[in-house]
């Protein structure tokens, strides 16, 4: 019963991600296409008109490389707010230390380039994602998910102990 926009840009995942989710019908839109500074609020708000969702409860982000930059663009430029945000991370670069790899405009994805130290680091993204709301809930290598403070409450472990970063 669940509705969802999915993006990749390779063909040979594309065709892949086509028979994975052949059975969702036409609750679910496929698109070959990659993310990008210059498209992510537009692709994200196309997401919500073409799922018919009026707001989106988990937005991921995987595209080895430029991730930070992407959230910080959409949570700046746009009405986006997920109510969870789970993006890949670098975990080459432990907190405090902050990395985030620069990105032109239409720059997307890294690894296939050779970079180990594509994206962004744990203590940059939570910088970003705290600026916009979001509490680190969890770092399950290599991800990170981030919760969009107003639902904090929905999430026992955010009161057990205090998260804090730097």
């Amino acid at each position: 019963g669940s509705s969802g926009l999915f993006l990749e840009y390779d063909g040979a995942l594309f065709s892949k991600l086509q028979r994975n989710y052949a059975t969702f019908g036409a609750k679910t839109t496929l698109l070959q296409e990659a993310v990008t500074i210059n498209n992510i609020a537009e692709i994200y708000s196309r997401s919500n008109q073409q799922t018919g969702l009026k707001s989106v409860d988990i937005f991921k982000i995987d595209i080895d490389g430029c991730e930070c930059h992407l959230l910080e663009h959409l949570l700046e430029t746009s009405n986006a707010r997920p109510k969870i945000i789970q993006v890949e991370l670098s975990p080459l670069v432990p907190p405090p230390f902050v990395y985030k790899e620069m990105c032109d405009e239409n720059e997307f994805g890294r690894w296939s380039r050779g970079n180990p130290f594509s994206g962004c680091s744990v203590q940059a993204a939570y910088d970003v994602l705290k600026r916009h709301g979001y509490e680190l809930l969890q770092f399950d290598w290599p991800d990170g998910v981030f919760v969009d403070s107003r639902f904090s409450a929905a999430f026992p472990y955010f009161t057990l102990s205090a998260i804090s970063m730097k």
